[in-house]
């Protein structure tokens, strides 16, 4: 899981998924930002070959911190 600091200049819901059709990659939004700083978590898993990148506001609990 990575965490994200994003930006909202007002409250929104953004959901929905889409594939990358270059890479075959699927992403799914299930986020509420509301106006000003947000944690975003990205949420990357792999089943049968499809890498899918979860993007939430809800922490999914169990992280630990580490530096890059």
């Amino acid at each position: 899981c990575d965490i994200e600091y994003t930006y909202a200049d007002r409250n929104f819901t953004a959901t929905g998924s889409y594939t990358d059709t270059e890479s075959g990659n699927k992403f799914v939004y299930n986020a509420f930002l509301v106006r000003g700083w947000n944690i975003l978590y990205v949420i990357a898993t792999e089943k049968d070959g499809v890498r899918t990148y979860t993007l939430t506001t809800s922490n999914p609990g169990g992280l630990s911190w580490s530096f890059e």
